[in-house]
């Protein structure tokens, strides 16, 4: 497994989060809450490689384009926009004629990626302003956009500016963005890339200059080859890692439909508790409700309003009335 964990600093193959003594990359329950890491969400990331932009060839019209260690325009405009993100070489230019061109750039030493889980995310700083001007209404929202050419096929994807992502460039900042698009194949080249970076909706015109006027400009970040980790209460905790996946204070546990007996027991090794597992299968033994009520916070699992040992979501009669729930609803509905 040294070209899968030992090259590869997205992975430490030493992590055993349960400290169940068996490692996470081995473990088919992560943090031992009886629910399988492949229905969580598990985490699978290759780590970032670069798409070098050592020997890349510029084409296209309606624009002067450059790569910044060749001319860099950013640093022309009055006044200067942000310095690029880390350093780097960036793809950039500014409008010479009216209108959206792309700028097409070409690798001639193409990069091969290998795939897992199908996904590939590109990240990409984004720059693009108009000298003197801190209007953030001068936006449209569906720009930059990017043609990817790979061997897999051509991929066209396109972000959506937000009103805070409008404000922050019309300062001549730089701000982040990520297109990620499913592959289905173990490896992936990328030949080019059409570069539309204009997203300006006002402002342009013939003469432009990068003193005056309008410029625009991509630094490509790492590549991860690899699907993210799922994690549906935006806690930082991906969901095959945390216990309370929707964060509404019940556990998955409880939630998934578990019945937890507090053992520790795994004879077979493969980090599925035994109480759990359907014999030594890798398999669950109980019927899951783990995507109805673990992912959705407006489903407390563990609440019971009339005390009565009998968690709502299967309690027939919540508040202990005598009218049955499906009746008291139907009578709710029909005052509505």
């Amino acid at each position: 497994t040294y070209s899968s964990y030992a090259i590869n600093d997205a992975i430490n193959a030493c992590t055993d989060t349960d400290g169940d003594g068996v490692n996470d990359v081995f473990d088919l329950d992560d943090d031992n809450d009886g629910v399988l890491d492949t229905v969580e969400g598990i985490c699978n990331l290759s780590g970032e490689q670069d798409l070098l932009l050592d020997d890349v060839t510029l084409s296209g019209s309606g624009n002067v384009y450059a790569l910044s260690s060749v001319t860099n325009y950013v640093a022309q405009q009055l006044p200067a926009g942000s310095a690029e993100p880390s350093g780097q070489t960036y793809i950039n230019g500014y409008d010479k004629d009216a209108g959206n061109y792309a700028i097409t750039a070409t690798f001639n030493n193409p990069t091969t990626f290998n795939i897992t889980n199908n996904e590939l995310t590109i990240k990409f700083q984004y720059y693009n302003n108009i000298a003197n001007n801190q209007n953030s209404s001068i936006y449209n929202t569906n720009f930059p956009k990017v043609d990817i050419k790979t061997d897999a096929g051509d991929y066209s994807v396109e972000h959506t500016l937000t009103d805070a992502e409008k404000t922050s460039l019309s300062l001549g900042n730089w701000i982040p963005i990520e297109f990620t698009i499913a592959i289905a194949q173990s490896t992936v080249t990328i030949n080019s890339m059409d570069l539309y970076l204009e997203s300006t909706g006002t402002g342009q015109g013939a003469n432009f200059s990068p003193t005056s006027s309008e410029v625009f400009a991509l630094a490509i970040d790492g590549i991860q080859t690899g699907n993210s980790c799922t994690d549906t209460d935006g806690d930082g905790i991906p969901n095959s890692l945390d216990l309370d996946s929707d964060g509404d204070g019940c556990l998955d546990t409880i939630e998934a439909g578990t019945s937890n007996d507090n053992s520790t027991t795994d004879a077979n090794n493969n980090g599925l508790l035994d109480q759990y597992e359907d014999g030594t299968t890798g398999t669950i033994n109980y019927t899951s409700t783990y995507s109805s009520y673990a992912i959705n916070d407006a489903i407390n699992a563990c609440t019971d309003t009339d005390d009565d040992g009998v968690n709502d979501v299967s309690d027939l009669d919540d508040d202990n009335d005598g009218i049955l729930d499906t009746v008291e609803l139907l009578s709710i509905d029909a005052a509505l």
